[in-house]
């Protein structure tokens, strides 16, 4: 979605501003859910990756191999793992990108307001400030 023009002056304006907040929101929210899905994939997967490699070891300190179903699982595992890896750090590198984006819209509201924006603290001043 296209940023608001700097200057609102109207009310379609006014409107596609707030329109472009709620869009903002609305994306960090969803880019937070899809993280938190990935995340919780991959640390599901590599639970059971471990426990198959635990096994693993296991079993060829007596001499054994894992039976073919359990080699397929960990097989499958692995490579699912390295799928959804590839997914969150995706995801990962989009939430950086559009906390940037949120962060450059918002520095450019405070600088037009002359203040904080709402919804941030007022930047309290330095504790150095009056000591030099």
């Amino acid at each position: 979605m296209a940023a608001p023009p700097e200057t609102v002056t109207s009310e379609p304006e006014r409107q596609q501003q707030v329109a472009y907040e709620q869009w903002l929101v609305q994306q960090q929210h969803l880019i937070r859910q899809h993280q938190v899905y990935y995340e919780t994939e991959v640390s599901k997967l590599r639970k059971q990756r471990k426990s198959l490699n635990s096994r693993q070891r296991q079993l060829r300190k007596n001499n054994q191999e894992l039976n073919d179903a359990d080699a397929a699982e960990l097989d499958r595992i692995t490579t699912e793992q390295q799928g959804l890896q590839k997914s969150l750090d995706q995801v990962r590198r989009q939430a950086r990108q559009h906390t940037m984006l949120f962060q450059d819209y918002r520095n450019k509201q405070q600088k037009r307001q002359g203040g904080p924006v709402a919804g941030q603290p007022p930047s309290s001043p330095s504790p150095m400030a009056g000591k030099i």
